[in-house]
């Protein structure tokens, strides 16, 4: 008798797993270069670039200059951004919008460990058009805090289809959802709801509505559905798992327009801060 349980018990164990690997969306993935300017080190946060295909703005982790890099897929810089009335205190996201036909990247200064910080900003630019080497703006701020505390949260998003910012917290077993539309001045915002979902490293919205939130070890992704907006369909609705192959210390992710995503970790040890390309087979 007791064998027989063990070997229904066997089967099952592998039916479940048979089950979750089927449900989980394929992959290619390909390391298109890396990263060797020592200026970018600390890569948390990316975006593509909405004027030149296959060129994606990134910065670094906080504690690093207010800068923003254009770079290739072979990680070399092709333009620097200097924000001259920004601080990086805990730069940790990054995103692109477009509002009345002119593009914009939000800057998420949201990284709060400790929760000593009270509030936390959000800084947004025009996207620049031309490809110079260096160049200064000035951006406007949001000045921001929650209802329910100080949070630490590492991932800043723009969901086209309500024009509003949503960030997503790291620490709780349930992360916290927050949406709302950016303004220039002090605003204070409730959770919209919580996800099962723990230690969101970054995520990203495709102008499409296609939603992509990652931890260390795995990839979620939430298909675009006109009836719900994305902060709806993060709280209300599951995701399918991406195969991922973990990297040393991936945080920052972003939608690629040529197709698929793009993945970079920041630097952990001597490993060399790879590129990474995913082609997903739906």
């Amino acid at each position: 008798m007791k064998s027989k349980f063990t070997s229904f018990r066997s089967y099952f164990i592998i039916l479940v797993v048979l089950i979750c690997s089927s449900c989980a969306i394929r992959y290619h993935r390909a390391s298109s270069g890396m990263i060797e300017n020592q200026e970018l080190s600390e890569i948390s946060g990316i975006a593509p670039c909405s004027f030149h295909p296959g060129l994606f703005w990134v910065h670094n982790d906080g504690g690093n200059e207010p800068y923003l890099y254009l770079i290739d897929t072979f990680g070399v810089i092709q333009s620097k951004v200097s924000i001259t009335n920004a601080k990086n205190r805990d730069w940790e996201d990054l995103t692109i919008g477009q509002e009345n036909g002119v593009s914009y990247l939000y800057i998420g200064d949201i990284g709060n460990n400790r929760r000593l910080r009270e509030n936390v900003q959000v800084y947004k630019i025009r996207e620049p058009q031309s490809i110079d080497k260096e160049f200064e703006v000035t951006a406007e701020i949001m000045h921001l805090s929650y209802t329910n505390g100080p949070r630490d949260a590492e991932t800043l998003m723009y969901d086209q289809q309500t024009n509003e910012l949503i960030i997503v917290t790291k620490r709780e077993l349930r992360t916290y959802v927050y949406s709302f539309p950016f303004k220039d001045s002090s605003v204070t915002v409730a959770p919209f709801g919580r996800i099962n979902h723990q230690w969101i490293t970054g995520g990203d919205i495709s102008p499409e509505g296609d939603i992509l939130l990652k931890n260390y070890g795995h990839v979620f992704y939430w298909k675009a559905r006109k009836q719900l907006n994305a902060a709806k369909r993060l709280t209300t609705t599951k995701s399918k798992n991406i195969r991922y192959r973990r990297e040393p210390l991936g945080e920052a992710i972003c939608w690629n327009p040529l197709g698929g995503f793009i993945s970079i970790s920041e630097r952990f040890g001597k490993k060399p801060i790879k590129i990474y390309q995913y082609t997903i087979r739906k």
